[in-house]
Protein backbone atom coordinates (compact mmCIF):
# COMPACT_ATOMS: atom_id res chain seq x y z
CA UNK A 1 0.00 0.00 0.00
CA UNK A 2 1.02 3.57 -0.80
CA UNK A 3 2.48 6.34 2.00
CA UNK A 4 2.65 3.64 4.76
CA UNK A 5 3.33 5.66 7.57
CA UNK A 6 3.57 3.40 10.79
CA UNK A 7 5.26 0.18 12.82
CA UNK A 8 6.00 -2.53 10.80
CA UNK A 9 5.88 -5.93 12.56
CA UNK A 10 6.68 -9.95 11.92
CA UNK A 11 3.99 -10.50 8.92
CA UNK A 12 0.30 -12.29 9.40
CA UNK A 13 -0.80 -15.23 7.29
CA UNK A 14 -4.74 -13.86 7.45
CA UNK A 15 -5.66 -10.66 8.09
CA UNK A 16 -9.17 -9.76 8.40
CA UNK A 17 -11.23 -6.53 6.95
CA UNK A 18 -13.61 -5.17 9.61
CA UNK A 19 -15.72 -2.12 9.86
CA UNK A 20 -14.28 -1.57 13.13
CA UNK A 21 -11.20 -2.95 14.92
CA UNK A 22 -12.03 -4.95 18.24
CA UNK A 23 -11.11 -2.85 21.07
CA UNK A 24 -8.57 -4.68 22.26
CA UNK A 25 -6.39 -4.08 19.00
CA UNK A 26 -3.88 -1.43 18.54
CA UNK A 27 -3.63 0.76 15.21
CA UNK A 28 -0.08 0.25 14.03
CA UNK A 29 -0.18 2.47 11.10
CA UNK A 30 -2.23 3.93 8.41
CA UNK A 31 -1.92 4.64 4.38
CA UNK A 32 -4.24 7.81 2.45
CA UNK A 33 -4.02 8.81 -1.00
CA UNK A 34 -5.62 9.86 -4.12
CA UNK A 35 -5.09 8.35 -7.78
CA UNK A 36 -6.66 7.90 -10.66
CA UNK A 37 -5.67 4.09 -10.81
CA UNK A 38 -8.15 1.76 -8.77
CA UNK A 39 -6.87 -0.33 -5.94
CA UNK A 40 -8.26 -3.50 -4.68
CA UNK A 41 -9.32 -5.08 -1.42
CA UNK A 42 -7.09 -7.98 -2.02
CA UNK A 43 -3.78 -5.21 -2.51
CA UNK A 44 -4.88 -3.54 0.62
CA UNK A 45 -4.81 -7.16 2.40
CA UNK A 46 -1.86 -7.82 0.60
CA UNK A 47 -0.20 -4.38 2.19
CA UNK A 48 -1.74 -5.61 5.58
CA UNK A 49 -0.01 -9.07 5.68
CA UNK A 50 2.96 -7.27 5.24
CA UNK A 51 3.09 -5.03 8.41
CA UNK A 52 1.74 -7.52 10.54
CA UNK A 53 -1.65 -5.87 10.73
CA UNK A 54 -3.81 -8.65 11.73
CA UNK A 55 -7.17 -6.36 11.07
CA UNK A 56 -7.91 -3.51 8.09
CA UNK A 57 -10.41 -1.14 8.13
CA UNK A 58 -10.05 -0.08 4.70
CA UNK A 59 -12.73 2.63 2.85
CA UNK A 60 -12.46 4.34 -0.86
CA UNK A 61 -14.22 7.07 -2.30
CA UNK A 62 -14.59 7.89 -6.06
CA UNK A 63 -14.21 11.08 -5.80
CA UNK A 64 -15.59 11.57 -9.41
CA UNK A 65 -14.28 12.63 -13.23
CA UNK A 66 -11.28 15.29 -14.11
CA UNK A 67 -10.76 16.46 -17.00
CA UNK A 68 -7.59 17.89 -18.32
CA UNK A 69 -5.45 18.82 -21.34
CA UNK A 70 -2.32 17.09 -21.59
CA UNK A 71 0.56 17.08 -23.92
CA UNK A 72 1.27 14.32 -26.80
CA UNK A 73 3.75 14.20 -29.53
CA UNK A 74 2.21 12.80 -32.56
CA UNK A 75 4.58 12.32 -35.60
CA UNK A 76 3.63 12.82 -38.98
CA UNK A 77 4.44 12.71 -42.77
CA UNK A 78 5.96 15.55 -44.49
CA UNK A 79 7.35 16.60 -47.38
CA UNK A 80 7.98 15.01 -50.46
CA UNK A 81 10.37 12.52 -49.71
CA UNK A 82 8.15 11.06 -46.69
CA UNK A 83 10.18 11.95 -43.75
CA UNK A 84 8.45 12.31 -40.41
CA UNK A 85 8.21 15.39 -38.17
CA UNK A 86 6.99 15.68 -34.57
CA UNK A 87 3.76 17.59 -33.94
CA UNK A 88 2.93 18.91 -30.21
CA UNK A 89 -1.04 18.50 -29.63
CA UNK A 90 -2.97 19.28 -26.57
CA UNK A 91 -5.26 16.52 -25.89
CA UNK A 92 -7.93 16.53 -23.24
CA UNK A 93 -8.06 13.76 -20.62
CA UNK A 94 -10.51 12.79 -18.66
CA UNK A 95 -9.81 10.47 -15.46
CA UNK A 96 -11.55 9.15 -12.54
CA UNK A 97 -10.09 9.86 -9.20
CA UNK A 98 -10.37 7.31 -5.75
CA UNK A 99 -9.27 7.99 -2.47
CA UNK A 100 -8.60 5.50 -0.57
CA UNK A 101 -7.43 4.70 3.17
CA UNK A 102 -6.62 2.38 4.99
CA UNK A 103 -5.92 1.80 9.10
CA UNK A 104 -3.99 -0.92 9.95
CA UNK A 105 -4.51 -2.94 13.70
CA UNK A 106 -2.92 -5.70 16.07
CA UNK A 107 -3.46 -7.25 18.93
CA UNK A 108 -0.66 -6.26 20.95
CA UNK A 109 -1.50 -8.19 24.10
CA UNK A 110 -3.14 -11.51 24.85
CA UNK A 111 -6.63 -10.60 24.94
CA UNK A 112 -7.40 -13.34 27.80
CA UNK A 113 -3.90 -12.90 29.96
CA UNK A 114 -4.66 -11.70 33.17
CA UNK A 115 -2.14 -9.73 35.35
CA UNK A 116 -1.07 -11.49 38.51
CA UNK A 117 -3.62 -8.99 40.18
CA UNK A 118 -6.44 -10.01 38.48
CA UNK A 119 -5.73 -13.84 38.43
CA UNK A 120 -8.49 -15.23 41.51
CA UNK A 121 -7.05 -18.19 43.84
CA UNK A 122 -8.88 -21.68 42.98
Amino acid sequence: MQHYSGTTYPSVRAPQVVETAPSESTLIGSSNFTTSETCTINQALDAASKVGAQYLVYTEENLGEHRSWEQTTLMTRSGAAGGTMPVNLSVPVTRQWYEYRADFYRQLKEANSATASEKKPR
